[in-house]
Formats: structure tokens, C-alpha cells, sequence
């Protein structure tokens, strides 16, 4: 898997390692260009601190020390020439540097690369977390400066960015349950339509269902215009393979939200009752995310695949990563997955493999007697949603619903195994 600085581990950073995050044996217009999240430098001269200070009052991001890039094209990296290591500890000195001249203290990290045959020199990444209590202030010889940001630039801020900072400050401070407040405030519970001028199929009860749910921490401004509509339904598209088994139907618009409508009737050959699927997803103008969709899809009571919910929750959360990407939003996420089943709901414990066929697994085990609980929440708060992250997130998502629903026994790096294995990128559906 490739090497992702973002997330990796600093203290085991390799030349190698760094070379393949920089793209330096890829062709120029590949490798990572300066950015938001993204910035070279030459060397250790110069007010580089404030860099620090800029992603921590923006959106994080890692700062590289010894990497010459090229302002003529797209400021790439282009080569390694490393900063003098000096008397003592490198990463010592940096670390006292931040912390000396930035208040309050960020969130950071130091890794220090010896650069192979430059005898002295090594290559620092500072990794910067997006800071949970801005603004952060720079001062150096009695000069105080707020500094920000902007694309591939770093800026003084003004004061409606101040203000901005401070309003950032309390969001980031409010609990998960706070964050999905007005999310949660309209029901995504999807129904089946029959025709466009039909009301949704009357249910005799509530169909179990599960709800994903993602927020930026810092609210974005999201335009719902005819444009938008087209780009998140080529999105979905992407990212749930099975859309080509059923069809979206017109939107349901409201002036704070885009839902599209899913669903599919899917037959069997076996000539039993079809599956039934509905699916809603909705876009937010706050840049909230939601994805709920019926768990139990028989027209009668049938068992469903416990890897329903992880590849829905891999697909959602794949989703989520290149809509935030394009809209240029980093920062903190906060996620909350949602689960309503009745305590006689069965589920079958089994997973696909890459073939698609679906195994038994002993990473799970539901004693005969169960809890009484129908509902679970789980919410969970993040700056990546890179594969490995999404992994960990619904295997440790699945594995909080599995014991207050079920009181499962659970083999927690087995199921890691299991949901990072899913074939997520092929139409998938479990028919007992």
C-alpha cells in the first residue's frame, strides 16, 4: 500500500517511504503539488513556524524541510536536498522552535529522514494537526500575526477570517451528538415508491434500517443547484456499483438539502420473492452527508448478510472522501452510523470474498440469548478517510452494534480482515 504521510507513523519514516509520497519517480505532473494541506521547503531559513501556524488555524497539513520544489510547474517537489542536522537533535530543535513561538501550542509531529549519500543532511516532514482551539498566534521579536492558509499560500488573516476562527473554535468544541443536532433533526428514513404520482408503499412497521451519517466540523456553503444534481449522481454512481440494478427517482429538494431516491426490486432465480431496496442519499448545504437504507429487503421475513452494513458504510465513506476533496474541505469529521433492528432480526454471518461469493466466518458469534435493545449509535471523529481509516471505522462501528444488539462475541482483527476485504468496487447482494 502506498505510503501516506497524512496518517503513517513519523518515527518509521524511511527514505524509500518518502520518496514514493513524493512522487519523485512518477512523472512531474503526478506528484502532490503545494496545497492547502501541502508545503516545500529548501530549507530551515526564514519564518517556517508560521506555516505551522497557518495549517493549525486552517485545515492541518504537512510541511517538508529539505524538499526543493518547482515554482514553474505547479510547485511540485522536484528534488531532496535535506537541512543541515547541526550539533543535537534535529527534531529536539524543531519541536522547541514550534513551541517557542506559537501559542496556544499545536497539535504536531517531527519525523527526520537522513538523506542517503548527503553526508549531515536529513529532510524533516512536520505534521500539523487542524487545531481544536484557533486562532493561533505566531510572535516573533514582538510581532503578532494570525496567519492562514490560501491555497498554496500562507496569509495574514483578516478579521472576518478572525471571526471566522473563533466560530470555528466553538464548533470544534461541541460534542458528536451536538454536530449531528440538526442533521438528525428530519427523518432519512427511505420508503419504496411505486409511481410518481403515488404516495410510498403503506409498511405495516418500520423496516430495520441503518443510517450513515458524516459532517465537516467546520461548516462549508454548498450551492444545490442543477449542477450539483448531475455531479453527486455521476458520484454515487461511482462509488455504489450497484446503482445499474434499480433507478433514481426525481429529488426531494428542500432549500437545506438534495436527497436522491434509490431503490431496486431485484428477483431471484431460485423464483422467490425479489428483494426490495430503497436508498436515500442526502447533500447538505452545510456540507452534511447522510446514506440510510433498508437493512431487511425481503418482501418476507428473510435472513441478510451481517457485510450489508460494512460495505455500505465503506462505500458511503469512500464517497465522502473525494466529495469533501472536490469541494476542497479538510479538516475534522465527525461520523455517526445508525442502527434500527428488532431484537428477532436475524442476520447471517458471512462476508464475500473477491470472487463474490459469500463465506461463513467464526469472527462473529450471537448467543442464543439476546439483547432486548432494537436501536444503536455509534459516532466517531476523524481527519482521514483514507482506506485504511475507513476500515478501522466500520470495523469498529460493527463491533459496538454486534455487542449492544446482539451481545456478540466478536474476534476484532479477524473482523478487520474481513471488512477490509470486501470487494466494494462489484454490484454485491446476499440471497439465502
Amino acid at each position: 500500500m502506498a505510503c501516506d504521510l497524512f496518517v503513517d507513523n513519523l518515527n518509521t519514516l524511511d527514505f524509500p517511504a518518502l520518496s514514493d509520497f513524493l512522487g519523485l519517480g512518477n512523472a512531474v505532473d503526478s506528484r502532490p503539488t503545494e496545497g492547502t494541506v501541502l508545503d516545500y521547503k529548501s530549507n530551515d531559513s526564514g519564518d517556517w513556524v508560521e506555516d505551522v501556524a497557518a495549517f493549525a488555524n486552517t485545515a492541518g497539513g504537512l510541511l517538508f524541510l529539505g524538499v526543493q520544489s518547482d515554482k514553474q510547474k505547479n510547485n511540485v517537489p522536484v528534488a531532496v536536498v535535506g537541512i543541515a542536522v547541526g550539533n543535537g537533535d534535529l527534531k529536539t530543535r524543531l519541536t522547541a522552535q514550534i513551541a517557542s513561538l506559537i501559542t496556544p501550542r499545536p497539535d504536531f509531529e517531527v519525523g527526520v529522514v537522513s538523506v542517503p549519500n548527503l553526508s549531515g543532511q536529513s529532510v524533516a516532514v512536520i505534521r500539523v494537526r487542524e487545531g481544536v482551539y484557533p486562532p493561533y498566534q505566531y510572535a516573533k521579536q514582538d510581532r503578532v500575526r494570525f496567519r492562514i492558509r490560501v491555497q498554496d499560500a500562507t496569509r495574514d488573516a483578516s478579521l472576518r477570517d478572525l471571526e471566522a476562527l473563533f466560530r470555528k473554535r466553538d464548533a470544534l468544541n461541541e460534542s458528536p451528538e451536538a454536530a449531528f443536532e440538526s442533521l438528525a433533526a428530519t427523518p432519512l428514513f427511505p420508503q419504496y415508491l411505486t409511481g410518481l404520482e403515488t404516495p410510498p408503499v403503506q409498511l405495516k412497521k418500520e423496516m430495520p434500517y441503518h443510517t450513515w451519517a458524516i459532517r465537516p466540523r467546520v461548516s462549508m456553503r454548498i450551492r444545490l443547484d442543477r449542477e450539483f444534481d448531475t455531479r453527486v449522481r455521476a458520484l454515487v454512481a461511482r462509488h455504489f456499483p450497484d446503482s445499474n440494478l434499480g433507478q433514481h427517482w426525481p429529488p426531494a429538494m428542500t432549500g437545506r438539502s438534495h436527497v436522491l431516491q434509490w431503490q431496486a426490486g431485484i428477483g431471484t432465480s431460485s423464483g422467490g420473492p425479489p428483494a426490495r431496496w430503497p436508498r436515500n442519499y442526502e447533500f447538505c448545504v452545510d456540507g452534511g452527508l447522510r446514506l440510510s437504507e433498508w437493512v431487511e429487503r425481503r418482501e418476507l421475513s428473510g435472513a441478510e448478510s451481517i457485510s450489508d452494513l460494512a460495505i455500505s458504510g465503506l462505500r458511503f465513506l469512500k464517497l465522502a472522501e473525494e466529495f469533501y476533496q472536490s469541494q476542497d474541505s479538510f479538516g475534522q469529521l465527525t461520523i455517526l452510523h445508525s442502527l434500527r433492528v428488532s431484537p428477532d432480526f436475524k442476520f447471517v454471518l458471512n462476508f464475500p470474498a473477491e470472487d463474490g461469493i459469500y463465506r461463513e466466518t467464526d469472527a462473529i458469534r450471537i448467543p442464543p440469548t439476546r439483547s432486548s435493545a432494537e436501536a444503536s449509535n455509534v459516532s466517531y471523529e476523524t481527519y482521514s478517510l483514507g482506506e485504511e481509516e475507513r476500515v478501522k471505522i466500520v470495523a469498529d462501528m460493527m463491533l459496538v452494534h454486534l455487542r449492544e444488539l446482539r451481545q456478540a462475541s466478536v474476534d476484532y482483527d479477524k473482523l478487520l480482515q474481513l471488512v477490509a476485504a470486501c470487494p466494494i468496487g462489484r454490484p454485491l447482494i446476499y440471497f439465502p
